[in-house]
């Protein structure tokens, strides 16, 4: 049913549910009903887990993945990959590294993302953090279906919600 309203909607939803109850493996199989390029945003430690759940639940190969983080992230050779990739994962710390070093306008050009996924995106509950400035003006207002993912849904207000 969740999968159902995720498709029938205007692409813009939250997932709110206990962890491991299957939040990941559903915006899989949005991403393969819905093909459009996507940026993946969530913490550096379960990047593995996502790749590994995109190979499982959909038809991306890993060649259609990029992973937008360390120090050569900005050669020439990596934003021809930014561009020709299906769907591109960062962190959020790389965002907000890449805001510092005024590289966030030069990475949403090179992506061009027409779907953002927020895995963990309590991480952008207060409308006043840097982190959710950074996220409202480089990334969410160039997104048309945005997906935001938490597994702590009963320890966010309904302000937070919203903002």
């Amino acid at each position: 049913m969740g999968l159902d309203f995720l498709l029938k909607s205007s692409g813009n939803a939250l997932l709110a549910d206990d962890m491991g109850l299957g939040k990941t493996v559903t915006a899989c199989h949005v991403m393969t009903s819905r093909p459009l390029k996507t940026l993946i945003v969530l913490p550096k430690a379960i990047i593995e887990q996502w790749c590994m759940e995109l190979m499982k639940h959909t038809t991306y190969k890993y060649t259609d993945i990029i992973i937008h983080r360390g120090s050569d992230r900005f050669d020439d050779f990596y934003k021809e990959d930014l561009e020709e990739r299906s769907i591109v994962i960062t962190t959020y710390d790389t965002i907000f590294a890449d805001s510092k070093k005024k590289k966030s306008l030069e990475f949403m050009n090179l992506v061009k993302p027409q779907r953002l996924i927020c895995d963990e995106s309590h991480r952008l509950k207060n409308s006043k953090s840097q982190c959710f400035k950074i996220f409202k003006k480089f990334i969410v207002d160039r997104c048309s279906h945005i997906i935001f993912m938490t597994g702590t849904p009963m320890t966010n207000s309904f302000v937070n919600i919203i903002s």
